[in-house]
């Protein structure tokens, strides 16, 4: 059983991932939504109303902070398709260990890359698929944990990542707004929010921890104001007026050995 409190050193993604864990135990609702008749889920727009609609695990988490993709893996013998639809609260990044640094742009790219697996097609016999990821809902806000673990020792990764602080587009990764809108006219109601959407999102908080070993540290936290300048949360006390020319050169170059560790942004008008 996980416990806090105790003697033992414990990151921040893992006490967040406790406390949305016990909200979605405590916070299930029946969500509003069209009657689903018999959807053709041999087709995306089917298959993403079909697995989305029916979902019995509905939470102020789900409704706030799941993201959805459809995957889908096409034969490169034959084109036969198969669908997958990915639900998930968060994205999480492993920081590289080089000191040349990175984006968070670039691993969302490589994330949503087409990939080729070797994989048997159900219709044909041969081996070989074509692995395609598209974004199809977005979520009101969302989570990126950046992963500052070496796992060859307990030293905490320093590399310093860039990431956006204002309008971080998804449309690219989006799947086409045709399909997008008649998924969210089949489910209607509560449902279907997310899938017809803006694409933008703007960074309102950031956690970031102060060390150099996964055993010790310490973890403050900054907010951003409705005027567009930052609050520093550090324990009791409280620093507000910082600009965001300033909490982005501390962001994206860990000085001192302070680095982000968690980005929340939330969905705002393109």
């Amino acid at each position: 059983m996980l416990r806090f409190g105790d003697s033992h050193q414990h990151d921040s993604d893992e006490f967040i991932t406790f406390i949305i864990g016990q909200l979605e135990i405590e916070t299930r609702y029946k969500l509003t939504k069209n009657p689903l008749s018999q959807l053709d889920t041999s087709h995306p727009v089917g298959f993403v109303a079909d697995r989305w609609g029916n979902r019995t695990n509905n939470t102020i988490i789900s409704q706030y902070w799941y993201s959805l993709e459809l995957h889908t893996f096409s034969c490169k013998s034959c084109q036969a398709k198969n669908y997958v639809v990915a639900e998930a609260e968060r994205y999480a990044f492993p920081v590289p260990t080089d000191m040349k640094g990175g984006s968070l742009a670039e691993f969302v790219d490589q994330h949503f890359e087409t990939l080729e697996v070797d994989s048997e097609c159900d219709e044909c016999g041969s081996r070989g698929k074509v692995w395609t990821k598209k974004l199809v809902r977005q979520p009101p806000l969302l989570r990126v944990v950046l992963q500052r673990a070496d796992q060859t020792n307990t030293n905490k990764v320093i590399t310093p990542m860039k990431f956006p602080l204002e309008n971080w587009d998804f449309e690219q990764y989006a799947l086409d707004g045709d399909s997008v809108s008649q998924i969210a006219t089949l489910l209607g109601g509560e449902a279907a929010e997310g899938f017809v959407s803006d694409t933008v999102y703007s960074l309102y908080a950031v956690v970031c921890h102060a060390g150099t070993t996964l055993n010790s540290g310490h973890y403050v936290c900054y907010i951003k104001t409705d005027k567009g300048t930052w609050t520093l949360i550090n324990d009791t006390r409280i620093t507000a007026g910082i600009s965001a020319a300033s909490v982005e050169r501390i962001f994206h170059t860990c000085e001192n050995n302070f680095t982000p560790v968690q980005l929340y942004y939330r969905r705002v008008p393109k």
